[in-house]
């Protein structure tokens, strides 16, 4: 017999943290629809990876730790030393040579959500 496809609903809400929707105390006219959701019962609280957005998103997508992806932030943002420079690590570019803000994006033959519900048929 044919197994039932999934119905799967994905929320990303970037860069939002725990205080930010109007139902945590927040400004409600930013997030109108999530505190519908939370209203109705609904609150989703198990997934937060890391604080900032990129390696949050390459968690999610693959299940992975950031750091087993070489996805991270770069330090001196909070005052921190540039360990990138320090250990000599370049940053992406783009094709016209402009430095990016990343160490690298996701590595292309990555294993996502996405491949493995398109494998699910």
């Amino acid at each position: 017999s044919k197994v039932p496809h999934p119905n799967i609903i994905l929320i990303l809400v970037d860069d939002l943290g725990w205080a930010d929707p109007g139902f945590h105390g927040g400004d409600a006219r930013l997030t109108p629809n999530i505190d519908q959701l939370a209203q109705q019962g609904m609150q989703l609280s198990q997934f937060c990876m890391t604080p900032v957005c990129a390696t949050s998103r390459s968690a999610l997508l693959t299940g992975r730790y950031p750091f087993r992806q070489w996805m991270d932030w770069r330090s001196e943002d909070f005052g921190k030393p540039d360990y990138l420079e320090l250990l000599d690590i370049p940053l992406a570019t783009l094709p016209d040579g402009t430095p990016t803000r990343r160490i690298h994006g996701l590595n292309p033959c990555e294993r996502t959500l996405a491949d493995a519900l398109k494998e699910a048929g």
